[in-house]
C-alpha cells in the first residue's frame, strides 16, 4: 500500500525498497530516482545532439551524463557532510562501508553540493573536450531540473525532509495534501501515546509500543492507520512543492528561454537565478535542519540559495559580454552559426 488517503490528510507509508533480497538489502526507490533523472537528461541531450543545437556529439553526450553522475554524487554527498554533519569526516563504525562519510545507503545529499560537484565537471569536461565553459554549463543546466525533480519525489519517498507543522487552525480538519508521518510516533511532542496504551501495556514499554504502531502502519494496517492518524501533527508537502519549483517550473522556464538560440551562459545564469529564488520561497514551508546555525531566520539552504542568485547574475552578466556562436534554440532545425 502506498499511501493512505483520508479527506482531513495523506499518511506517508511508502517502502523506500522497490523490494528487499534480505532485510535491509536491495535497490531502493532513491537511488533508481538518481538513475532516472541522469537517464533522462541524457535522452533529452542526445535529441539536441543529433539535430546540432549543441556543441557536442551524440557520442560525447555520455560522457557528459557521466560526468555529471560523478559531480552529483560526490558533490552532494561531500557537499551534505560539509554543510550539515561535518562530524561525519570523524564518524567510523564497525560495519561497511566504515566511514559515515561513504554511507550513502543512508541518506544524506546537499542539491547545493550537487551543483558545485557538476561545476567541476563541467570544467574539467570543457577543458578536455576544448568546448567553451559557458556552454558546457547551459547544456548541463537545461536538463538539471529533470533530476532536481526527481531527486525531490526520493525525498518523499524516504519521508525526509519534513516540511512545517501547519498552522494550529488547519490541523483539525487537516487538507487533504498536507503529510502526516508515523515516525512521530519516535518524537517527545507525540499526543498519542494514550491511544495506544493497551498496546503499551501488551508489549512492556513505550518504545515498544511506539515501534509496533510505526512498522504496523507502514505494513497497511488500516486499524492502527485509522487511529494513528489523528494523533499525529500535518506538515506541508515540501518535497512535492520543490519538486514542483526546483523540476517543472525551473524547467519550464528554460524551456521557453531556450526556444531560440542563445550566447552561451544564459541558460545556466537563468538556472542559477530562477533556482535560488524559488529555493528561497519554498524553504519558508520547511522544517530547519535541528543543531545547524540560523542566521536571523535565515537557513543555511537559504544562504546557499542566495548565493547562487549572485553566480546566476556573473553567469549572465559574462554571457552578454562575450563574442561565443548562440546555442540551443530546439524549434530551429539546426545550430545557428
Amino acid at each position: 500500500m502506498l499511501s493512505h488517503f483520508l479527506a482531513e490528510s495523506t499518511l506517508h507509508t511508502l517502502d523506500p525498497f522497490v523490494f528487499e533480497i534480505s532485510q535491509g538489502v536491495g535497490p531502493r526507490w532513491y537511488g533508481l530516482s538518481y538513475a532516472a533523472g541522469f537517464l533522462v537528461g541524457w535522452a533529452v541531450l542526445r535529441a539536441l545532439a543529433k539535430k546540432s543545437l549543441i556543441p557536442i556529439s551524440v557520442r560525447d553526450v555520455g560522457d557528459l551524463v557521466f560526468c555529471m553522475m560523478i559531480g552529483v554524487v560526490l558533490g552532494g554527498r561531500l557537499g551534505h557532510c560539509l554543510f550539515y554533519e561535518p562530524g561525519f569526516f570523524l564518524e567510523f563504525g564497525s560495519e561497511l562501508p566504515y566511514w559515515r562519510v561513504l554511507a550513502l545507503h543512508k541518506g544524506g545529499m546537499s542539491s547545493h553540493g550537487g551543483m558545485l560537484g557538476v561545476a567541476i565537471a563541467c570544467l574539467w569536461f570543457a577543458r578536455t573536450r576544448a568546448i567553451p565553459l559557458l556552454a558546457v554549463c547551459d547544456m548541463v543546466a537545461f536538463v538539471a531540473p529533470i533530476g532536481l525533480c526527481f531527486g525531490r519525489l526520493a525525498n518523499w519517498v524516504n519521508a525526509e525532509l519534513w516540511g512545517k507543522a501547519l498552522p494550529a487552525s488547519m490541523q483539525v480538519d487537516a487538507p487533504w495534501w498536507s503529510v502526516k508521518y508515523p515516525d512521530e510516533v519516535f518524537m517527545p511532542t507525540w499526543s498519542g501515546a494514550t491511544t495506544f496504551a493497551a498496546e503499551r501495556i501488551r508489549l512492556g514499554s513505550e518504545f515498544a509500543m511506539q515501534s509496533f504502531v510505526r512498522d504496523e502502519a507502514y505494513l497497511g494496517n488500516t486499524s492502527i492507520q485509522d487511529r494513528l492518524l489523528p494523533t499525529l501533527t500535518a506538515y506541508w508537502p515540501v518535497n512535492f512543492m520543490q519538486a514542483l519549483s526546483e523540476g517543472v517550473i525551473v524547467f519550464l522556464v528554460l524551456l521557453a528561454l531556450w526556444a531560440s538560440p542563445r550566447r552561451p551562459g544564459s541558460i545556466a545564469g537563468a538556472f542559477c537565478f530562477v533556482y535560488g529564488v524559488l529555493r528561497v520561497v519554498t524553504e519558508q514551508f520547511r522544517e530547519a535542519d535541528p543543531g545547524l546555525p540560523m542566521f536571523s531566520g535565515i537557513t543555511i539552504p537559504m544562504l546557499l540559495s542566495g548565493v547562487l542568485v549572485a553566480v546566476g547574475f556573473v553567469f549572465l552578466t559574462v554571457s552578454a559580454k562575450q563574442q561565443l556562436a548562440p546555442i540551443g534554440g530546439w524549434r530551429t532545425s539546426q545550430r545557428s552559426s
